[in-house]
């Protein structure tokens, strides 16, 4: 049997975050009722240390601090399967970007680097080009967490498949760091 985990809830951390998500994302996270819908329709629930559904419950109790030190948010790939399977439309995408977002600004190590350094690589490049540029993504990335040729053959693979583009196109990068900046100032104001 699965071992339950207590926590001690100070009653005013609970309406204070959830408030700051609400502010953040327009998310209520209060309208979850734990059905479990999201955590089922997740591809990698499994390699959470929290599912979507558990970490949507330590929000509502007012845990940040567990929430932030969760892999949960940085495993999420914004499928959308959760905020499909909703019936209260909830959009967890939103939810696991405040996250992130938080732990970012408040320097929270993540316990997978590589995948924090994925996040702020891949968040440039759309400001930079207005859309993804995988190629450019994937050489930056392999700067920074320093595997600069560990996935080398299948890169090349898919280059030569055609997945990746040599050069990046621009689409919408003036919409796109104008979207930037104002996110900035909002989060700064």
């Amino acid at each position: 049997m699965a071992k339950c985990r207590e926590f001690d809830v100070p009653s005013e951390n609970v309406s204070g975050l959830s408030d700051l998500i609400k502010e953040m994302q327009g998310v209520d996270i209060n309208m979850c009722y734990q059905c479990n819908k999201c955590t089922s329709g997740c591809p990698f629930s499994d390699l959470m240390d929290y599912t979507p559904a558990q970490l949507l419950h330590l929000l509502s109790l007012g845990l940040k601090d567990e929430a932030i030190k969760s892999n949960s948010y940085w495993f999420c790939v914004s499928c959308g399967a959760c905020a499909t399977r909703c019936p209260n439309d909830i959009n967890l995408i939103k939810v696991m970007d405040a996250l992130a977002s938080m732990a970012l600004r408040e320097g929270t190590r993540p316990k997978c680097p590589d995948i924090a350094a994925f996040w702020k690589v891949g968040l440039a490049n759309i400001r930079t080009f207005g859309v993804m540029y995988e190629l450019g993504i994937m050489a930056i990335l392999k700067l920074k967490v320093g595997n600069l040729f560990q996935d080398l053959g299948m890169g090349l693979k898919m280059l030569l498949q055609g997945k990746f583009d040599l050069l990046p196109k621009f689409r919408n990068s003036k919409s796109m760091r104008r979207i930037f900046k104002r996110v900035k100032e909002a989060e700064e104001g």
